[in-house]
């Protein structure tokens, strides 16, 4: 073997080892990244799923036919906002008989709305927005009617009492570990509002 072939020999080595270094390199950052992706969009999806239960039944009303009577009607979304007038794009507020003891009381009107990179949550009767979800760059609300029409705020009683669909998006933040920045992603979802009542028959 020739000096320039042991030379060639080296230099086709190294370059081998810096590409294998490279991928191993850039297949670690992936699995960083997707674990710690993985891992912040695991706390917004719990936050998500509270969301979700407690949109679905904006507009319930718990009705006992068998203790109102026969002849009385089952009226529920005309005594129970789905959506508050002061929602927004950037906040959201509904009503719903979760309890299911007829009436809304205030700890059943809630509202969510992002401040200071926090998901909050608040009742009517809490005066401190309780935190849900960290890391949260912007959440955006929007309204659609059964036509699938948006409706666009200010709300009107009228218009709120339209709305049967709300789309959420949610965007928000992880810090990389190892690496000084920080990757945002996007979480999106549709809530139908069930507006049910129980109806026992005799």
């Amino acid at each position: 073997m020739t000096l320039v072939e042991l030379m060639v020999a080296l230099l086709c080595m190294t370059v081998m080892m810096g590409v294998v270094y490279q991928l191993i390199v850039t297949t670690e950052r992936i699995q960083i990244h997707t674990g710690v992706r993985a891992e912040a969009e695991y706390n917004i999806r719990e936050a998500m799923d509270l969301m979700l239960y407690e949109i679905r039944h904006a507009g319930y009303r718990y009705y006992d036919s068998m203790s109102a009577g026969e002849s009385a009607i089952p009226v529920f979304a005309e005594t129970v906002n789905r959506v508050g007038v002061d929602s927004y794009t950037g906040i959201l507020t509904i009503s719903a008989d979760l309890d299911e003891t007829g009436t809304v009381t205030d700890d059943e009107i809630i509202s969510y709305q992002v401040d200071n990179h926090i998901l909050g949550r608040k009742t009517a009767e809490q005066i401190n927005w309780e935190p849900v979800a960290n890391n949260v760059e912007k959440i955006n609300f929007a309204y659609f009617n059964e036509k699938e029409e948006e409706i666009v705020p200010p709300l009107t009683t009228e218009k709120a009492d339209t709305i049967r669909r709300v789309d959420i998006a949610i965007d928000f933040a992880y810090p990389v570990k190892g690496e000084a920045k920080t990757l945002t992603t996007k979480l999106n979802t549709t809530v139908y509002f069930r507006n049910i009542y129980n109806f026992f028959e005799e």
